[in-house]
């Protein structure tokens, strides 16, 4: 993904207005409001983090990102006259010499965001990871509710699980995202991925975390 510099970015419809102090000038103010493009694309770049904890014991990690998280470099689309977003992400994982980084997954999340900054967005239904290949392929899961619970074992529950996808929330500045959702879990087997073999007795706390800022 190449990163693009912007001197201003404006979101249009009042949806938010931000200065972003960066050279050179992507898209300079239209002089003709006609003219103007009908979405503006603003490059991030951070982390997708993993926290998994038994709600009993905080201190003890099932998953941590210390250890388990992937690389993101993303784009937010916002369009014109709308106050619909797109959050296209692409993440790596590094696997150290002689693998290295290694494209991991690419989704597009659709949603929403208010004109304070709130970002409401939908895991799509098909989204691409990394296959058998070694190249991106569709994910072999029919959603993602399915997929985290083949791998974790987990029954999972939650006010950010709607049907057969879980939405995510966060904010967006101008200048950071920071999003995720938040669910909870039990487990009823064994999963598949090595963190989630043991099996946890009680409820556990399962999220994944946004946290990007604008490229520079």
């Amino acid at each position: 993904m190449k990163p693009i510099r912007l001197t201003q970015a404006v979101v249009f419809s009042g949806l938010l207005a931000s200065t972003l102090l960066t050279t050179p000038p992507l898209v300079a103010a239209p002089c003709d409001p006609d003219k103007a493009p009908h979405t503006i694309t603003i490059p991030l770049q951070g982390r997708v983090n993993f926290y998994v904890f038994p709600l009993r014991d905080f201190n003890k990690a099932i998953v941590d990102p210390s250890w388990m998280y992937t690389l993101c470099d993303a784009e937010l689309i916002i369009h014109r006259d709308e106050q619909n977003v797109v959050l296209h992400t692409k993440e790596s994982i590094d696997f150290g010499p002689p693998a290295g980084i290694v494209l991991f997954r690419e989704i597009f999340f659709k949603g929403r965001m208010t004109p304070s900054g709130r970002l409401e967005l939908t895991w799509p239904g098909k989204w691409l990871e990394l296959g058998a290949s070694g190249n991106l392929e569709p994910a072999a899961y029919p959603n993602v509710v399915v997929q985290i619970e083949t791998h974790t074992g987990y029954d999972i529950f939650g006010p950010e699980i709607d049907k057969s996808t879980v939405d995510l929330v966060g904010t967006f500045d101008g200048r950071k995202l920071f999003g995720g959702f938040h669910i909870f879990a039990f487990q009823k087997k064994p999963g598949i991925m090595g963190p989630y073999i043991p099996v946890v007795d009680g409820p556990i706390d399962f999220s994944i975390w946004l946290d990007l800022q604008v490229s520079e």
